[in-house]
């Protein structure tokens, strides 16, 4: 069966074709959909939202810019004048807006180094301080010279609050402690000083009567049993202001024509 040259052309013959076969009941083939892969996920766009990583990494920044201005407001609080580390938590700030974590991070580890070293020089100062304190102090015993040796080769080591904590402590220790003394029969202040068990110096009377004065107006004058505070630490410098007392005693009593008494007594009768 020849077709009239129109309908010859490619576009009539699939109309033909199709209402052909539909008179007849049979459906062409339908070509199937093309499968397109799914889209990569470096081609779809951007989103706002940060990626698990990024989000983990900014969070580790801000915490350690967190810490970093903790110390160093501590540091300004206990150092006057100091501000050494401002303008490294400025650039810490700065980075962090600007999600660039890794400048962020560095910029707050060295504020906080800066205010670190601060710290440990400023600890350093005040346990040396502290430490010419402990050897001023004297009669220190077994144990408190260990603790003395231990706290000063912390302080060598580089932990100068540990060192400043534990020179301070000791310090407190040696300044607060107190024994007693009961007051015996023919005892003057000259006879206690000079006991071994006391200060084994008849010259130091005075430490004695200034640990008392409330309750010795007259240090010529004591009555037995009286109970007395001694301080069995006395410093280098108020042993050395105590003989100056007694000797100063002595003299100004051997020029008026007195009798010498209490810590003048032994020196007088040589």
């Amino acid at each position: 069966m020849l077709l009239p040259r129109a309908l010859s052309h490619p576009r009539w013959c699939v109309l033909v074709l199709a209402f052909a076969c539909g008179g007849c009941g049979i459906r062409p083939h339908a070509r199937p959909a093309p499968e397109f892969p799914p889209p990569s996920a470096q081609s779809m766009p951007a989103s706002r939202s940060l990626a698990p990583g990024n989000a983990v990494e900014l969070n580790a920044a801000r915490q350690q810019l967190q810490q970093a201005e903790v110390i160093v407001r501590q540091t300004r609080d206990l150092i006057a004048g100091w501000n050494g580390a401002e303008g490294d938590l400025v650039q810490a700030r700065a980075a962090l807006s600007q999600g660039e974590t890794a400048q962020a991070r560095a910029a707050a580890r060295e504020a906080l180094a800066r205010a670190e070293a601060a710290l440990s020089d400023h600890y350093a100062r005040l346990a040396n301080q502290e430490l010419a304190r402990s050897y001023g102090y004297s009669g220190l015993d077994d144990g408190q010279l260990l603790q003395l040796r231990a706290a000063e080769e912390i302080l060598v080591t580089g932990n100068s609050r540990l060192a400043y904590g534990r020179l301070r402590e000791l310090n407190r220790q040696l300044e607060k402690r107190i024994r007693t003394y009961t007051v015996r029969s023919g005892d003057s202040l000259w006879v206690i000083a000079g006991r071994p068990e006391v200060y084994a110096n008849s010259l130091l009377w005075p430490l004695i009567w200034q640990a008392n004065a409330t309750i010795i107006p007259d240090p010529n004058r004591l009555r037995s049993g009286q109970r007395l505070k001694l301080r069995p630490h006395p410093s280098t410098q108020e042993i050395a202001d105590a003989v100056d007392i007694a000797r100063g005693n002595r003299k100004k009593k051997i020029e008026a024509g007195t009798t010498p008494r209490i810590g003048d007594i032994r020196e007088a009768d040589e």
